[in-house]
């Protein structure tokens, strides 16, 4: 979100707006400006080509007006200028950094470093602006290499929605491979000892057929893969039931209000469900932890004219 400082810099000069900071081109230069932690702006002006001389002396120009425009760490290189200013409670920073904005602009048009207002991907000044915003800076793009980034972009989110649907893939294939080892399992399941290994068995067999059946790997895996485990289980329960139960099976009435009170009241349901509580946390919590040692890089992209 833009503070009310930077949104009034960017209202009086007629400047764009990204996510966190204003842009807009000064003296021919384009210059980016968001704000930071603890009251911090930064300035940047990038695509420059400064030889070793000239980043000399802008550093000690600058240098020499830092309490002047309250200006904090200096970096100059040779592609690009990044400066940080300073922001107090008791002074309006707006006139300052217009100030500051003008003289910087206005010394690096002194000793003729290239101006960077054209396109940086086919560097072509003819064409109109546009900028392509990440959560910080903007970067200048002609409305032709624009098209092109946009059209990357809905292709992209083509590819995703498809990479999507390879979530329910994998919950199918999770599901599916265990019904072998839950029909299985469910008639060894009189023994709690057994019936205790089968929630290690069922964990390792859900994994291995999300995996066969293709399911994605992205941040919604391990939560498919936790929900499959837990309607596998549900379905081993309901069928231990019944094998337990199975010499009252004439499918009556009596017999399904058995099956459901046996959930609750049987001793040997109550120890397995004890065990899988343990067991299955222990093994899913370690799962979720593996995964936050690994965590996605996200960036929001925008474009703006």
């Amino acid at each position: 979100m833009v503070s009310q400082d930077l949104e009034k810099i960017g209202t009086q000069k007629k400047w764009e707006y990204s996510p966190n900071g204003i842009v807009g081109i000064e003296h021919g230069y384009i210059i980016n400006i968001w704000e930071g932690l603890y009251q911090q702006k930064y300035l940047l002006i990038s695509d420059l080509d400064i030889d070793e001389k000239k980043i000399y002396r802008l550093k000690t120009e600058f240098s020499e007006v830092k309490k002047k425009y309250k200006i904090g760490e200096i970096n100059i290189e040779k592609e690009y200028i990044l400066i940080n200013i300073h922001d107090t409670t008791f002074d309006s920073p707006i006139e300052r950094i217009i100030n500051l904005i003008e003289f910087i602009t206005g010394r690096i048009k002194y000793y003729n470093i290239n101006e960077n207002n054209f396109c940086c991907k086919c560097k072509n000044p003819e064409y109109q602006l546009y900028y392509f915003t990440n959560e910080t800076t903007s970067n200048p793009y002609c409305d032709k290499c624009l098209l092109e980034i946009k059209y990357e972009l809905e292709k992209g989110k083509e590819e995703f929605d498809k990479e999507d649907k390879k979530y329910f893939r994998g919950f199918l294939g999770s599901v599916c491979i265990n019904i072998p080892v839950i029909i299985l399992w469910s008639f060894l399941a009189s023994n709690t000892s057994i019936a205790l290994i089968s929630t290690i068995v069922i964990f390792y067999v859900t994994n291995f057929g999300y995996k066969l059946f293709g399911g994605k790997v992205g941040r919604f895996s391990i939560t498919t893969r936790l929900i499959a485990y837990i309607f596998t289980y549900t379905l081993w329960s309901l069928l231990t039931e019944i094998v337990l139960l199975r010499n009252h099976a004439n499918f009556s009435i009596e017999f399904f209000s058995k099956l459901i009170s046996g959930i609750s009241k049987n001793e040997v349901t109550q120890r397995i469900w004890k065990g899988i509580s343990i067991i299955g946390t222990l093994l899913w919590a370690s799962e979720f932890l593996n995964k936050f040692k690994f965590p996605e890089i996200k960036k929001s992209i925008n474009y703006s004219k």
